[in-house]
């Protein structure tokens, strides 16, 4: 595990965006693409279950977007 709560922070906000990323492209894209799509959900549930941990233990900081406000997940699970 990352020693380093900022870094842990933004490589899971990293990791949240590369995921989403990908499953807009897989949206746009025509094909049977379920295998994938359910390991992205499985990678998603886990790095919100990692994230709500460390909350609980005071060791997230939040990683703010380039304007400067937090990247939330949006209730459709894509980040504000």
């Amino acid at each position: 595990m990352e020693a380093n709560d900022v870094k842990m922070s933004a490589r899971i906000a990293h990791a949240e965006h590369a995921i989403l990323d990908r499953a807009r492209e897989l949206f746009n894209a025509s094909g049977d693409d379920i295998e994938e799509e359910q390991a992205m959900d499985d990678a998603l549930y886990a790095l919100r279950a990692l994230k709500s941990c460390l909350e609980l233990h005071g060791g997230f900081a939040t990683v703010e977007s380039q304007s400067g406000h937090p990247n939330l997940p949006r209730s459709d699970g894509f980040l504000a």
